[in-house]
């Protein structure tokens, strides 16, 4: 599941502390390292970070498989 990077099966806030420590404390990858990559650029960074705090607060629909965009964004 994108976005789902600590693995328990549900995209919330959880996810977003861990691919923080992930990011900027030296905590643990995300499982599979591509349920991290939000925005569908191959990398893990600081934007797909941003782009799921959206996802989780609700700025953000549901995220497209394999697509790196929300539900409802313009193309």
């Amino acid at each position: 599941i994108v976005g789902d990077v600590n693995g328990d099966g549900e995209v919330d806030y959880t996810d977003l502390i861990y691919l923080a420590n992930f990011l900027f404390a030296g905590g643990p990858a995300p499982q599979p390292m591509a349920s991290g990559d939000l925005n569908g650029d191959g990398d893990v960074s600081y934007a797909d970070l941003v782009m799921l705090a959206h996802v989780v607060y609700g700025n953000g629909g549901p995220l497209l498989p394999n697509t790196g965009k929300v539900r409802g964004e313009a193309r």
